[in-house]
């Protein structure tokens, strides 16, 4: 079963491409927060790596992990699952920056949800876009 945010809004940024993951009535006075985003792999696939700075008021915290083997698409997705799974608070306003299509256009243009109808048939990273939607649905 597929459970829509209440609410997701993108625009772009020169490289960059943002989608904000919100539930206002829930939020309270919560500070938003913003989570930068990137992710990379050389040869397709090889040994590659993620990173995530996540800023909240003056606070920031960066992470950041690799493979041996992995794809840049996969890289790119980790790097929004960290970054969302580092933050605790349920319903939170979240400003994720992407400059990966792939992660973008499948939350944005709802690929997610066809996946989903479908069975996951023909998707690759079927385990990473279904740890996404487990902690995506807790903002």
């Amino acid at each position: 079963m597929f459970i829509a945010p209440i609410s997701i809004t993108y625009k772009f940024t020169k490289k960059m491409t943002i989608f904000v993951c919100m539930n206002s009535e829930l939020s309270g006075s919560r500070p938003s927060i913003i989570l930068y985003t990137d992710g990379a792999a050389s040869g397709n696939p090889g040994p590659g790596g993620y990173g995530v700075v996540l800023k909240c008021g003056s606070l920031r915290k960066e992470m950041s992990g690799g493979y041996a083997r992995t794809t840049n698409n996969r890289m790119e997705l980790m790097a929004v699952i960290v970054g969302l799974e580092a933050v605790k608070w349920e319903h939170a306003v979240i400003e994720v920056y992407s400059d990966s299509s792939y992660v973008v256009k499948a939350i944005t243009e709802n690929w997610i949800a066809g996946w989903q109808q479908r069975g996951w048939k023909k998707v690759k990273n079927v385990d990473l876009w279904i740890r996404f939607l487990e902690v995506y649905r807790q903002h």
